[in-house]
């Protein structure tokens, strides 16, 4: 599943090159504008029914009714509070163009209040063959839209016609893959808002953390430097979200279905994943300049600094894999919020100072300082909360590490260009191979991968 979801996110960025060579950097600053006010609307009253759903491996129907009820109430509450603040915001960022794409927007969002709660159970009973085709079948919609109108309209509406067919597609499909039929309930709304509070709060802190760099950049630089962070964010964070995604949707269902292995699954998917991502990171960061100018071309030259930089944030950001999900498989949900809100506090007050003085490429070093102390809050959460030895955790990484250091001073003595890659990517594997070798072949990250292309443990 994880390796046709790359295929598929792979054309998901063909889209979004494409789109910056038709489009300016303030189209895509104007609808990060609008998406950070619908998605701070949605969240008032976004309480995760989907998670407790899940979580609740008995749900009856009347469960499964009262969330989509609830999520319906959700989508038409949305709209009349984007129609109350758009214009107020329009004048908040000086920026009249805001409020007749809020008003857009706010259509979108009433379209996913609508989508069939019945596809939860995809996730529940781990069928990742149906949840991934409603997952990629929306997009590669959302894609065509995006790409066509934006040929023929030269303007940032494509974009918001591409997330009304996302949209679309998404709530058209959700009835064609599931047979459940919901229908309007309120009996079982007590059981989902006991379990929902901790969630809610959790939203609205990935909400904070995701649109805080967002809001001060528009209101403090204006929107085309919105548009070059948010370009610099999605290359900065192309493989850690899309690895680290996929499996935290396959990880929470797993943790609740064995909740006496939960700490050692956990263990293994952070093996993996540091496997993967520091390479993969760190070579992003190693080839942002050229990569960039090829990609994109010279418009786009200013985020370079920003790529290379939040790259290694969002390493550091995403490598424990939210640990606290253990914990919530086991009703725990606030831990989850502890962690998030930790996360808050190291990254708001950094973005406060380092943006005012040092403007686009503050942002970036304020996501890194604050990635790097919540990474060693999560470390301590491991080893203290979940009772995961410190040589446990040494032991799936220092491999790694030392590879991923010997990867970047080899690629760091070539010329900057491309060829960094196919030579970066040589070293690193070479290196971690040795090193498992040398070390008895033992059972860890490297051994589900080279196992799998034939090395014998």
């Amino acid at each position: 599943m994880l390796a046709a979801r790359q295929a598929v996110r792979f054309l998901g960025l063909i889209s979004t090159f494409v789109l910056a060579r038709i489009l300016m950097p303030e189209d895509f600053g104007l609808i990060a504008q609008a998406m950070m006010i619908v998605g701070f609307i949605d969240l008032i009253s976004s309480l995760g029914f989907e998670m407790s759903l899940i979580q609740d491996q008995q749900a009856g129907r009347d469960k499964y009714n009262t969330a989509w009820t609830l999520n319906v109430i959700k989508g038409v509450l949305s709209v009349a509070l984007l129609a109350i603040v758009a214009a107020p915001m329009a004048d908040f960022f000086d920026e009249p163009r805001l409020e007749a794409v809020t008003y857009a927007l706010a259509g979108v969002s009433l379209l996913r209040g609508f989508v069939n709660i019945g596809i939860v159970d995809f996730r529940k009973k781990l069928w990742f063959g149906p949840d991934f085709a409603l997952m990629v079948g929306p997009k590669l919609v959302g894609i065509a839209f995006n790409i066509g109108f934006a040929l023929y309209l030269r303007s940032y509406w494509a974009l918001v016609i591409g997330a009304a067919g996302n949209a679309t597609a998404s709530l058209v499909m959700s009835y064609i893959a599931s047979r459940y039929r919901p229908w309007f309930s309120l009996a079982a709304w007590r059981d989902l808002f006991s379990f929902s509070k901790w969630l809610l709060i959790n939203n609205y802190l990935v909400y904070a953390l995701r649109q805080a760099p967002v809001f001060l950049i528009a209101r403090l630089l204006g929107s085309t430097q919105v548009g070059y962070y948010r370009m610099a964010a999605e290359i900065g964070n192309l493989v850690s979200s899309e690895i680290t995604l996929p499996i935290l949707r396959a990880l929470f269902p797993a943790y609740s279905k064995d909740k006496d292995r939960a700490v050692d699954l956990y263990m293994q998917a952070v093996g993996v994943c540091f496997l993967v991502l520091a390479p993969a990171c760190v070579g992003i960061a190693l080839v942002a300049g050229p990569a960039v100018q090829l990609v994109l071309g010279e418009t786009w030259l200013p985020i370079v600094p920003l790529v290379e930089i939040l790259a290694i944030a969002n390493l550091l950001a995403t490598l424990w894999l939210n640990p606290a999900m253990v914990a919530m498989a086991r009703g725990r949900s606030r831990d989850s919020s502890f962690l998030l809100l930790a996360r808050v506090a190291a990254v708001v007050p950094a973005l406060a100072v380092f943006t005012p003085l040092y403007g686009l490429e503050g942002v970036a070093w304020a996501l890194l300082v604050a990635y790097a102390a919540y990474y060693l809050i999560c470390l301590g959460y491991v080893t203290l909360i979940l009772k995961v030895p410190l040589a446990a955790v040494v032991s799936v990484k220092w491999r790694t590490i030392a590879a991923v250091g010997a990867m970047a001073l080899v690629v760091s003595q070539v010329p900057e260009n491309l060829w960094r890659i196919p030579i970066g990517a040589a070293v690193y594997v070479a290196v971690q191979f040795i090193l498992w070798h040398v070390t008895g072949r033992r059972r860890g990250p490297e051994y589900h991968v080279f196992t799998r292309l034939g090395f014998k443990a």
